[in-house]
C-alpha cells in the first residue's frame, strides 16, 4: 500500500514536494512478558513505533535515528517541515530535523500511558489502574497500575527482561523523573 501511494504522488509530479510520514499509535505484543496485543502494559514492544520520514527538500534520505523520540513530536516536525515555526501555531513538542541536522535542539521526554484495563485477566498491568513510562537514551522505567517500579536497560536489553529496580538509587532516580 506505502509503495502504491508513493508511486502515485510519483507519477502526479508531486512526490518531492509532499511530506511523507509514516507511524504507527501503538506496537503489539506477541507473548513478551506473557502478554499479547496492546493496551496492557508498556513495556517496549507496545510503545515501540516505526516513524519514517521522508521530504527530500528537507530531510536527508539514508539517516537512522537512534535516539528515541515520541510521536509527539510529529506535528511540530510536519509544521517545520512545510516552514511554518510550530510556536506561531500552538502547537506543543519539538521538530526532530535536529536529529538528521545536528543541531543540538532538545527532543521531547518520551512518555507513555495507557489507562486503567476494562478485562480482568492474569498478567495485565494496568488491571487496578493507570500505567506511565519514561524512556530516556539507555533507560525505560515503567510504573504500572499497582504503583511498582520497573526499570530497564534499553541498550544492554532491548527485550527488558532484566528487571533494575532493586537499584535504589537508579529507582528514586528515574521514578522522580517519571
Amino acid at each position: 500500500v506505502t509503495g502504491r501511494l508513493l508511486r502515485e504522488l510519483d507519477r502526479r509530479g508531486v512526490l518531492e514536494n509532499t511530506i511523507v510520514v509514516i507511524t504507527s499509535d501503538h506496537g503489539e505484543q506477541f507473548g513478551e512478558h506473557g502478554l499479547t496485543l496492546h493496551g496492557n502494559s508498556l513495556y517496549r514492544q507496545a510503545i515501540h513505533v516505526p516513524l519514517l520520514v521522508r521530504y527530500p527538500a528537507a530531510a536527508p534520505s539514508g539517516i537512522r535515528v537512534t535516539t528515541p523520540v515520541t510521536i509527539r513530536d510529529v506535528p511540530a516536525t510536519v509544521l517545520a517541515l512545510a516552514g511554518i515555526p510550530p510556536a506561531a501555531t500552538g502547537i506543543e513538542g519539538h521538530a526532530l530535523a535536529n536529529l538528521w541536522s545536528n543541531s543540538g535542539q532538545p527532543t521531547s521526554d518520551v512518555v507513555s500511558e495507557v489507562s486503567r484495563h476494562y478485562r480482568k485477566a492474569p498478567g495485565i498491568r494496568n488491571l487496578n489502574g493507570p500505567m506511565q513510562s519514561l524512556v530516556t537514551d539507555s533507560l525505560h522505567v515503567i510504573r504500572d497500575g499497582n504503583d511498582n517500579l520497573e526499570v530497564y536497560n534499553g541498550v544492554a536489553d532491548a527485550a527488558e527482561t532484566r528487571d533494575l529496580a532493586a537499584d535504589r538509587i537508579l529507582s528514586a532516580t528515574m521514578a522522580s523523573r517519571l
